[in-house]
């Protein structure tokens, strides 16, 4: 069965339930097919980046992806492997990972 657009209540199916809910509001992915932010294994997740780097909360998701450990799916624009490479390289430095992508957005925009 496929899940499709915002909930009632304004849930959206691959947010946390707990996150405010005027931010799951602002979320362009609240109007898309939540599909997209978990492709198949190998498939591209360019299609979520580019509703992604659009989004007014782009940078909460992000951040919200990264500070509850999310495994799976594109949020924020970041892609499951990316998120990890972000915590590697924040365990290596003792940055915290929201800080290097903040960083890494403003480098690949």
């Amino acid at each position: 069965m496929s899940i499709r657009g915002i909930r009632p209540g304004g849930r959206v199916p691959h947010l946390a339930l707990t996150l405010p809910p005027e931010w799951v509001r602002l979320a362009l992915c609240a109007q898309t097919d939540p599909e997209a932010f978990y492709p198949e294994v190998g498939a591209t997740v360019e299609p979520a980046r580019r509703i992604c780097a659009a989004c007014p909360v782009r940078s909460e998701c992000r951040d919200h992806a990264l500070a509850t450990g999310e495994r799976w799916g594109v949020w924020g624009g970041l892609s499951e492997n990316d998120r990890r490479r972000l915590r590697r390289q924040a365990r290596r430095t003792g940055t915290p990972a929201t800080e290097l992508a903040a960083e890494w957005g403003r480098d690949a925009a």
